[in-house]
């Protein structure tokens, strides 16, 4: 206990004290948070490192994501203005941190309570948020004050016959209460998402305003391509770590696409969302690495050494055009692909991960990787993707034919 308490508080900036007199509020929107560098993840967004030693009541805090949005400038019609309206803060999670034990963790959880009761001297309430939307054991105080809500939440997933297992621990700072969210159902209609959709001159297709999430170093590429979906569809209080548990993603080794969708599909219900496979064509690698092979042995090449990680070992030409043979079978792939993004709904692309098709920052090479197809090019035959790593992520293209290599399965989350 005494030696995680060393390294959860630490000697930094404090934003308790900018909190107590509401100046947080009046921040702008810079490259500097408390001494600690704050990146854009998107227009509405930005990430400060989770190597800060930023705190709030002394209690150290990893990541912290500010929310901004615009509204009225006061007495001049017309006019906005950009203000801070929610500052969601790690205390912990397991994607970051590792596993953390049980005793642990609820002592922390009550120890952090008391420190936020004694700041304000405000009494705390239990909240239900995000408990019904976690669909996981979920425990969660808030502390209103003059200054907006301080909520502190905890979430632990167990299956049965399992021991607890504890995901996550979050501070959440509001500006005004109405911000609290259950993270419910999804507010959006598939007939109004075509708005989002942008049509550009030289011919690309794309999806405008899906959210930045930045799944850092961890494996979370799942969860966190599926909360951006969540996020697009108006579910914003469902984050990466909550979809990390539902998912039960591995803090090493990530998800699988199996847990994924089993558990989309039966949590879908509850978020007015279903799930569906577009193509899934991992089981067929055998198949395709044998045609392979036998194209290595037509032109005389070295043969594969056959390692696990096979596509670190093709070569990405050839490769493509044993996988391209079947020309309808693209066409195919890319018509469903035109078909979702036409209606404003992004697809999550399981695609196998290397940096001969994909992008030279790729952190997982030789195994799979999720991201999301968001658009299109007719005339320049490619497919405009966005990866979970920040703004810089936000949209890249590949050529069509490359992308069809390396898919390993396209599946559509939409709205009911």
């Amino acid at each position: 206990m005494l030696l995680f308490l060393i390294g959860a508080y630490g000697w930094g900036l404090d934003m308790f004290d900018d909190w107590q007199s509401g100046k947080i509020w009046e921040a702008q929107r810079s490259r500097n948070w408390y001494g600690a560098r704050a990146a854009d993840l998107d227009d509405n967004s930005q990430r400060v490192s989770a190597g800060s030693v930023v705190t709030f009541c002394s209690m150290r805090l990893g990541e912290i994501l500010l929310q901004w949005k615009k509204v009225a400038k006061d007495g001049e019609t017309g006019q906005q203005e950009e203000i801070l309206h929610k500052v969601e803060c790690t205390l912990y999670n397991r994607g970051d941190n590792g596993d953390m034990n049980e005793k642990l963790f609820h002592e922390l959880f009550s120890h952090y309570q008391q420190k936020i009761t004694d700041g304000t001297h405000a009494k705390k309430k239990r909240s239900n948020v995000p408990q019904k939307a976690a669909k996981m054991k979920t425990e969660a105080w808030k502390w209103e004050t003059p200054q907006g809500v301080i909520l502190l939440v905890a979430g632990i997933s167990a299956k049965k016959g399992e021991p607890e297992r504890m995901e996550y621990m979050r501070l959440v700072l509001l500006r005004d209460r109405h911000d609290i969210h259950d993270g419910g159902a999804s507010d959006k209609e598939t007939s109004h998402l075509r708005q989002s959709v942008a049509h550009e001159e030289d011919g690309t297709v794309w999806i405008k305003g899906i959210p930045m999430v930045d799944q850092g170093s961890k494996g979370y590429c799942v969860p966190g391509s599926v909360a951006r979906i969540f996020a697009y569809y108006g579910m914003t209080s469902i984050d990466m770590h909550t979809l990390a548990a539902i998912c039960d993603t591995k803090t090493s080794g990530g998800t699988s696409v199996g847990s994924m969708y089993a558990a989309l599909k039966k949590i879908g219900r509850h978020f007015n969302v279903t799930i569906a496979t577009l193509v899934e064509y991992w089981h067929k690698r055998g198949e395709h690495l044998e045609k392979y092979d036998r194209r290595l042995k037509r032109e005389k090449l070295p043969p594969r050494q056959k390692k696990d990680a096979w596509i670190l070992e093709i070569d990405p030409q050839l490769w493509s055009e044993v996988r391209g043979a079947n020309k309808a079978e693209i066409q195919n792939w890319l018509n469903r692909v035109y078909s979702h993004i036409d209606r404003g709904i992004p697809l999550l692309w399981c695609v196998a991960a290397s940096e001969m098709y994909c992008h030279k920052d790729l952190s997982i090479r030789g195994g799979c990787h999720m991201r999301l197809i968001i658009g299109y090019n007719k005339q320049e035959h490619t497919i405009i993707f966005s990866d979970s790593w920040g703004k810089g992520a936000t949209r890249r293209q590949m050529d069509a034919k490359n992308a069809y290599a390396v898919t390993d399965g396209v599946y559509a989350l939409r709205p009911k």
